[in-house]
């Protein structure tokens, strides 16, 4: 079983050195790196797990098509590794929303975070409106982006066959009763 937890290695000193999170903040209040500020709010030390890029996005929401709330995950055991970074998450509150990407077809569960881009999309409640982030992952042998690549796309190009045959489905019977309808009104 191989196990991947994606920890930014710049930020793993400030997670549980607390003297080191007061430095960290102290020079990003000299600087007046508000924003920066913002990521430490309520005490916790900044986001050690980085956001996932637009590939990464794409190809494993489409491959590991199950998404699954953390405590609703009945698929497997997860790895003492894995629930060791995802009890980092809890105790330091850095997510709004734990999930575990997964599917039967291809194995290697995902464990994604998930945050509000807003405070106002937050209150609203819009799952479109969250940037995902990589926490962790497992698997018997974990598989890069480049090897899921080519499932994605054979899935991605199924769709889009799928779609132009109902495209040209729906024309052929647009241009039938439009046919219909000139052949009515004709003298």
């Amino acid at each position: 079983m191989e196990t991947q937890v994606f920890l930014i290695d710049e930020h793993k000193e400030n997670i549980f050195d607390s003297e080191k999170n007061q430095e960290w903040l102290s020079i990003v209040k000299e600087l007046g790196l508000t924003c920066q500020e913002n990521l430490m709010q309520e005490n916790k030390s900044p986001l050690p797990f980085p956001a996932m890029t637009r590939a990464e996005s794409l190809i494993w929401s489409a491959v590991l098509e199950t998404k699954t709330d953390l405590k609703d995950f009945s698929g497997e055991a997860i790895p003492l590794p894995v629930l060791s970074a995802i009890a980092l998450c809890e105790r330091e509150h850095y997510f709004d929303k734990i999930e575990i990407w997964y599917s039967r077809q291809n194995p290697d569960p995902i464990v994604v975070g998930k945050i509000y881009d807003t405070p106002e999309h937050k209150i609203q409640g819009y799952d479109w409106y969250m940037i995902p982030f990589k926490i962790a992952q497992w698997g018997a042998k974990l598989k890069s982006l480049i090897e899921l690549l080519p499932s994605w796309d054979a899935m991605k190009r199924d769709e889009l066959e799928i779609n132009y045959h109902n495209s040209i489905s729906q024309h052929e019977a647009e241009v039938k009763k439009i046919k219909f309808q000139i052949e009515a009104f004709q003298d």
